[in-house]
């Protein structure tokens, strides 16, 4: 019987993939791991011979998370997350009477995380050293007490009992299609032309934590 290691990547390869999926370039990825951009395009190299497929798209000057990418990352970033939550829990535990770092647990989706905070938390840590961050997959407002959560960006109207919310900004949605579809089945000219078009939509939100519920295909109807 194989073992859960047999069935992994090279765990080099998988954290190298982190950084480059969360930058979205080689280059800087490099920089943050302080290696060379050949060692992170061998590294890639490694993992997706090891899944057969690849997980990034070349672009002219960056790259783009191929449909295997994304859910890797995804993965990837919720079983880090729990690594780095279980050391920080550890290292807490045998720091008794010393000088303890303080710590911030952070709940929110994988993708707020990748487009929006990691790019923020270098400069908060520049200001507050002292303070490590733990990010941890999302999670319903009322257990944030016993998870021990200290903030989490929810989706919502920012009315949860036994929390205080701040409003962070709204979000803007707007319809897309490959050029393919629009095709066949456009012009979309205006909103009422959109009412022929079939929607791939999230089907319900969690209103307690904001974690889209499950993807669909339905028609609009006027």
């Amino acid at each position: 019987m194989s073992s859960m290691r047999d069935r992994l990547p090279p765990a080099n390869a998988l954290l190298v993939f982190e950084a480059v999926a969360r930058h979205h370039s080689f280059t800087q990825a490099a920089k943050e791991l302080g290696v060379t951009q050949a060692a992170v395009s061998r590294q890639i190299r490694v993992l997706e011979e090891a899944l057969g497929t690849p997980v990034f798209k070349r672009l002219h000057r960056r790259v783009e998370l191929s449909s295997a990418g994304r859910d890797l990352r995804e993965a990837v970033s919720i079983g880090l997350g729990h690594i780095a939550r279980a050391v920080g829990e550890i290292q807490r535990e045998n720091n008794i009477g010393q000088s303890n770092t303080g710590d911030i647990g952070v709940s929110c989706s994988v993708t707020f995380a990748s487009y929006w905070l990691m790019s923020r938390i270098a400069k908060f840590r520049a200001e507050f050293a002292d303070v490590d961050i733990r990010m941890v997959a999302p999670a319903k407002v009322r257990d944030l007490a016993v998870t021990g959560i200290d903030l989490a960006v929810c989706y919502g109207r920012g009315i949860w009992p036994n929390v205080r919310a701040n409003h962070l900004f709204d979000d803007r949605i707007l319809p897309v299609a490959s050029p393919r579809y629009i095709e066949k089945h456009g012009p979309f000219e205006d909103t009422a032309s959109l009412y022929k078009a079939t929607l791939l939509h999230l089907s319900k939100f969690d209103r307690n934590c904001g974690s889209p519920g499950s993807v669909g295909l339905r028609p609009l109807t006027p």
